[in-house]
């Protein structure tokens, strides 16, 4: 079927569109681009359900599109689309999206060059695929919001939408989370991994080393060499060996009921390809989710349990290096103690400003809670990272990607 032919079998039926201002520094009342849309969306016959302001925070954006994509059809982001360090929408718009449509960036630009000259090529437009919601993020510019718009969306729009709502042509949205009565798996678990016997573990990971297996014994002698260092598993897989853990896959893993309330959060662990259940000897258990899934060594694993302030965070497949969150009840990372020592044995440097918990660690930066503020330590400079949530949410989604 041609073009004009899918145009015209999907007509132009009117849709739900909420539109999310992204600024630190503008005000509804001060927003002329968004202001813009709602007025061209209304005169094409679409209803706008709403007009929201957010900061220029990645975590936030995200937030909001996973909340206004349960009820509009399309979501509109202004601002935050440039090049400045401030500018992270399109960071949200991919991280958050099932999906990116990188043809409409390469046509608002080749609109917008015909406007702006070579300036065009500093923007940085997309769109994306959100269950059925089609998510955009365009300049908080009045004239980049008209042009985005009228010249880009509305004509394509009943188009768009008709492929995204049939039945079968759709990628499904995150299902919500489980309740607690809808946690437990529907099909018995699969047991994937049972480490061998060793020595007690050192109960943290960031201290642990190589394993070394006592012998096992019987009435005829030796039956089980020790494994050597080109046997032992890889990857995220060795952290479970060396905590002597047991995996079992299946179903959607219980979560501290903290993290169950920060949706940024909860969105990044819904695009796991697979999540289980860590079980340590000392009875201690940890949710955990594979990005793709839980079988290649290879894989991006976070595990998280039960912890105070907040639940523990950890990237099992970052081992042997400690990245993860401190928490008061003896996590596997670091202790959540005074942040001088652990930055200064992270960083090579403790901060002039020793005030503070330690809230998160990594290869090379600490991240100190002050109050309800999270600071990011280099050993060079502080930087805020907005509040301990903020924080908590951008780090989940940096550890399950990399």
């Amino acid at each position: 079927m041609s073009a004009n032919e899918h145009r015209s079998t999907a007509g132009n039926t009117p849709v739900n569109v909420h539109i999310v201002v992204v600024s630190s520094s503008r005000t509804l009342q001060s927003d002329t681009g968004g202001a813009a849309a709602v007025e061209l969306f209304e005169k094409g016959g679409h209803t706008v359900l709403g007009r929201t302001l957010v900061a220029d925070d990645q975590a936030a954006i995200q937030a909001e599109i996973s909340k206004q994509a349960k009820v509009a059809s399309v979501v509109l982001l202004t601002g935050g689309t440039g090049i400045s360090a401030k500018d992270v929408t399109p960071e949200a718009v991919i991280a958050v999206c099932d999906r990116t449509l990188p043809g409409f960036g390469e046509l608002f630009r080749t609109l917008s060059y015909q406007q702006v000259g070579a300036a065009a090529w500093l923007s940085r437009s997309i769109a994306g695929v959100l269950g059925s919601t089609l998510v955009v993020a365009v300049p908080g510019s009045e004239a980049g919001c008209r042009l985005a718009v009228e010249k880009v969306l509305l004509p394509e729009l009943g188009h768009v939408l008709s492929e995204l709502t049939k039945e079968g042509a759709r990628a499904a949205k995150p299902a919500a989370p489980a309740t607690k009565a809808e946690k437990a798996p529907a099909a018995p678990s699969k047991k994937v991994e049972e480490a061998p016997t060793l020595p007690p573990p050192t109960g943290s990971l960031g201290r642990l080393g190589k394993a070394a297996p006592s012998l096992e014994t019987s009435g005829e002698g030796i039956v089980a060499a020790p494994p050597s260092e080109e046997t032992l598993p890889t990857g995220w897989k060795r952290a479970v060996y060396e905590l002597q853990g047991t995996v079992e896959v299946g179903g959607w893993p219980a979560l501290p009921e903290d993290l169950e309330k920060i949706a940024p959060v909860v969105d990044v662990l819904h695009r796991s390809g697979k999540r289980g259940t860590l079980k340590l000897p000392n009875g201690r258990s940890y949710a955990l989710f594979g990005f793709p899934d839980l079988e290649a060594a290879s894989s991006r694993v976070l595990a998280i349990g039960d912890g105070s302030p907040l639940g523990e965070v950890i990237a099992l497949h970052r081992f042997p290096t400690k990245t993860g969150t401190c928490v008061d009840n003896g996590g596997l990372v670091a202790p959540r103690l005074g942040a001088a020592a652990t930055a200064e044995a992270v960083t090579g440097r403790a901060p002039a400003d020793t005030s503070g918990e330690m809230l998160a660690v990594q290869s090379d930066h600490v991240w100190i809670q002050r109050g309800t503020r999270a600071i990011r330590w280099d050993g060079v400079r502080e930087r805020d990272e907005g509040t301990v949530k903020q924080a908590l949410a951008t780090l989940v989604l940096e550890w399950s990607q990399r």
